[in-house]
Parts: structure tokens; C-alpha cells; sequence
């Protein structure tokens, strides 16, 4: 047994087997969470896992400190279905009288039928290293 995936979780024997590298993560920058979200919303099965809300992409696009290269939101995909998601946000940080620019993680979750493939830890490392 998976020691990451609790015995009483319901899923466990419904998981589909896959592998990291069948996953695909998207960076989608915060200044196109609008456009992004209008498209994903815009074609969603009833029942599909949604990575953003659009009262959320219009907050994050909006949001004052956001440039064009930040990243608002990491996506996680197995084939064209969204499996996980990690929402970040630019905010100032003080230090004393200095403010910094740093990003600050919004909301993170994974789908429940394929909770403990390590995508999480997947969104996760991407964030740190792109």
C-alpha cells in the first residue's frame, strides 16, 4: 500500500496508474488568467475539476503589483484534463522600512481521483524552478 494515500481514502483502488512524465504543467501568466479562464470555464463539463474561478483570474489579473512575467497560476495536466492546480500572487513583503516583491501562494489542490501520484509536489518543484 501507497503510505502517502490514508487506508480509509475513497479512492484508492478506483486510481489510475500514471507517471510523472504524463503529466504536463502549464504556466499561465497572471495577466492572461482572464482569457485563460474564459476559455477553460467556457468549455467545462458539469462534474469537470476547475483550476480557477473567474471572479479570481479578474482579482489576480487586476491586482496592482502583477507584471507581465509574473506566473498566477500552474496547471496540471494528464492529457487534456486538469488535474491539479497552484494559484500564486505577487505581494509586498516589509522588512524593517524595505518592501520586497515576493509571490505568495493562493490555493493549491489536486483532484481527488488521482490524490498521491505526486502531482502536488510536482506543482510545487515547477514553481520554484521556472
Amino acid at each position: 500500500m501507497n503510505a502517502s494515500i490514508p487506508p480509509s481514502h475513497p479512492a484508492t483502488d478506483e486510481m489510475p496508474s500514471i507517471s510523472n512524465n504524463e503529466i504536463r504543467i502549464e504556466r499561465i501568466k497572471s495577466l492572461d488568467l482572464i482569457t485563460f479562464a474564459e476559455k477553460y470555464l467556457g468549455s467545462a463539463k458539469d462534474g469537470q475539476f476547475i483550476p480557477i474561478t473567474m471572479q479570481r483570474a479578474i482579482a489576480h489579473a487586476n491586482n496592482p503589483l502583477v507584471d507581465e512575467n509574473d506566473v498566477g497560476l500552474l496547471v496540471a495536466f494528464h492529457g487534456d484534463e486538469c488535474v491539479g492546480f497552484f494559484g500564486i500572487m505577487p505581494v509586498l513583503l516589509k522588512n524593517r522600512d524595505k518592501y520586497s516583491k515576493v509571490s505568495w501562494f493562493t490555493t493549491w489542490r489536486v483532484s481527488p481521483h488521482l490524490r498521491g501520484k505526486s502531482i502536488g509536489s510536482l506543482l510545487m518543484k515547477q514553481r520554484f524552478i521556472g
